[in-house]
């Protein structure tokens, strides 16, 4: 399915119509095409931060830089430093001053040599951020990924740990040892959610490092 990106300005209002299928965002004509269903997350979105002002044809973005996704649409929200002509000529010096602001703060992990080694003219919002998460996930499991003792139950040739005597009734295979034990191992809960996390991230991105960086970890 194709993804539509939405470059909006804060406190800029667009026009929007009904879609009966798909999301997208027509540039030329400034116009959001959205789906009732799209519509309806928008406003429960904005019932949990109220930012954005949705009217009975208009819609404008409010005091909040950001990406969200919904439907088949991605809305990413920009301070209001240049106007719409000039956003692709200065996309880059927009994309650097939002994310040296993000760096002051202790939310996340930016630092200068991020900023200096992304490409944000080729980047998305959305996409610098996945990038960002890859690219420091990526770098922490190779030199220290979580590993934890693992309760685990299997049939083995040899006893470890604990007989399974409740399993261990069966004369013919007496040879082969149902054991409990507990095993030092990355096959654990956190691993498991940044792995189904990274898979989850690499069917919404559009740009083939990210991809390639998600499929990595």
């Amino acid at each position: 399915m194709s993804k539509t990106v939405a470059t909006l300005f804060e406190y800029v209002s667009y026009q929007y119509k009904l879609a009966q299928e798909t999301d997208s965002f027509s540039s030329a004509e400034n116009v959001l095409y959205l789906t009732e269903e799209t519509l309806q997350e928008l406003d429960q979105l904005n019932g949990t931060k109220y930012f954005l002002e949705i009217g009975r044809k208009t819609l404008k973005p409010l005091n909040y830089i950001g990406v969200v996704r919904v439907g088949d649409l991605t809305i990413q929200i920009l301070p209001k430093l240049f106007n719409n002509d000039s956003y692709e000529t200065h996309k880059s010096i927009i994309a650097g001053n939002v994310l040296k602001m993000l760096s002051y703060t202790e939310s996340l992990p930016i630092t200068e040599i991020d900023t200096a080694d992304l490409d944000t003219e080729e980047f998305e919002f959305f996409e610098v951020f996945v990038w960002l998460f890859a690219k420091n996930l990526a770098e922490l499991i190779k030199s220290n990924q979580v590993r934890e003792y693992v309760r685990r139950s299997e049939e083995l040739h040899f006893v470890r740990e604990q007989i399974d005597t409740r399993r261990y009734t069966n004369p013919a295979k007496l040879h082969i040892v149902p054991c409990v034990f507990h095993e030092f191992s990355r096959d654990n809960t956190l691993n498991r959610t940044l792995k189904y996390t990274c898979h989850l991230m690499s069917r919404m991105v559009r740009s083939s490092e990210n991809f390639r960086l998600l499929k990595y970890i």
